[in-house]
């Protein structure tokens, strides 16, 4: 067996599996001997954790071929399951490497739906078939391309395609748009691989629409939906510099006295600026934070006033609702007290419960504006780098239980002393489950 992996162009992000059906059809052999010959299993080809030896003998940079650079191995697609591709790509001999990503749906550079290749297909794709039968020309003598009559792929010979030179040049010109996608999935690979929990949801179907703002905040770039039009506008996060250490020694009572001043006063701050108009929402919103009603209770919904209400019970719980809640203005600090030392500077601490109100505001608006019905859960969560970065917050929702009567009638608070829970309620959401928003 003969090898000529050097005579094999590598396009810009091509996928390692497209490589590899060029060199079966350069080698004139199957899958199964090249894999003997460079002893890889199969699992290993068809979810590789490192560049194998045959890549390494057609491209300078293996690793942007292969999908595990640009996402963990349980958000990738197994091929031997699945192998989405864009119609116009293959036309040209053409295969992405972010067409093995779950969460990639469309082609960046067509702006087209990626489709799943038939059995037959993917079994050509793969290797899997004789090697004569990728020369045969069931059509016409001479024709080198076969178009799949079940999942409409085009099949060039090797990798030309049947288009004209000019096609094909402006098409692989066109490939420099995964670049985009190449910074943003490597930016989230090694967040991941760092323990980031916000960059671990991003890969998540039902956490990624909340982690995509304040992960192009982070890293300062577009992400592929945004890129792709699939999102429009939006909230945008902002990260704060705040040095968050355990506290080294116990706090004296003097000094946990002077801090409870302190937070007392910079609460009343935040609800003088922010609340001048909404005394009746946060009263109402407050009294279903206190032991908990038999029957439903209901409150209007009021963005302030329920970020407030939140506030305070952050600020002193750090898990809630229990079965002793009590109400949130009646509640103390203690929580807080865990995560600073005793000697922070006012202004620090003036700062830090500014920027708390602040992200449970801009999450709440996150929340309601998906128009999904949602639980409000505190729960003791681990104060990582990934909780600094707060949602802009819209003048309207800031304002949304005055001016808007619609939302008002449609959406409303609601507190449920059988599960002790806070919820926020859309009357049109017909949902069987409720998404939750924990804080």
């Amino acid at each position: 067996m003969t090898n000529f992996p050097s005579l094999i162009n590598a396009n810009k992000y091509e996928s390692y599996l497209s490589l590899f059906y060029k060199l079966i059809r350069e080698m004139y052999t199957g899958r199964s001997k090249i894999l003997s010959k460079y002893k890889i299993s199969e699992k290993a080809h068809f979810l590789p954790v490192e560049a194998p030896e045959w890549l390494l003998g057609i491209t300078d940079t293996p690793s942007d071929h292969l999908p595990i650079t640009y996402c963990p191995t349980e958000y990738l697609l197994d091929p031997r399951e699945t192998i989405k591709f864009c119609p116009e790509c293959m036309r040209a001999g053409y295969h992405s490497v972010f067409f093995m990503l779950k969460s990639i749906s469309m082609c960046a550079v067509h702006r087209c739906n990626l489709l799943s290749m038939c059995g037959l297909c993917c079994n050509r794709f793969l290797g899997t078939i004789p090697i004569d039968s990728y020369f045969d020309c069931p059509v016409t003598v001479g024709r080198t391309d076969i178009i799949c009559r079940t999942c409409k792929l085009s099949w060039p010979d090797i990798s030309e395609g049947h288009l004209d030179l000019s096609e094909r040049a402006d098409l692989l010109s066109a490939l420099t748009v995964w670049k985009s996608h190449s910074d943003w999935y490597r930016s989230i690979v090694q967040g991941a691989s760092q323990s980031s929990q916000l960059c671990k949801d991003y890969y998540s179907d039902v956490t990624r629409d909340s982690a995509i703002a304040p992960l192009e905040a982070r890293y300062k770039l577009t992400s592929t939906e945004r890129l792709l039009g699939m999102i429009e506008g939006g909230q945008k996060a902002y990260w704060i510099k705040f040095h968050n250490n355990l506290p080294l020694s116990e706090m004296a009572t003097e000094q946990y006295h002077n801090l409870r001043e302190y937070v007392a006063f910079y609460c009343l701050e935040i609800k003088q600026k922010y609340l001048a108009d909404h005394d009746e929402c946060c009263l109402k919103i407050n009294s279903l934070t206190g032991y908990m009603p038999m029957h439903e209770a209901r409150a209007p919904l009021c963005v302030p006033a329920l970020a407030y209400v939140v506030l305070r019970l952050k600020l002193a719980c750090a898990i809630w609702p229990t079965p002793n809640s009590v109400a949130s203005e009646k509640s103390c600090f203690d929580n807080l007290f865990r995560y600073i030392e005793p000697d922070i500077k006012p202004a620090e601490l003036r700062k830090l419960i500014m920027f708390i109100f602040l992200k449970i505001m801009g999450d709440i608006q996150s929340n309601v504006t998906r128009g999904r019905s949602f639980n409000i859960l505190l729960r003791t969560q681990s104060v990582t780098n990934d909780f600094f970065y707060f949602r802009r917050t819209m003048y309207r929702w800031r304002t949304v239980c005055r001016s808007d009567f619609e939302m008002d009638s449609s959406c409303w608070i609601s507190a449920d002393g059988t599960y002790n829970k806070l919820s926020v309620m859309w009357y049109h959401d017909q949902s069987p489950y409720k998404a939750m928003m924990i804080i």
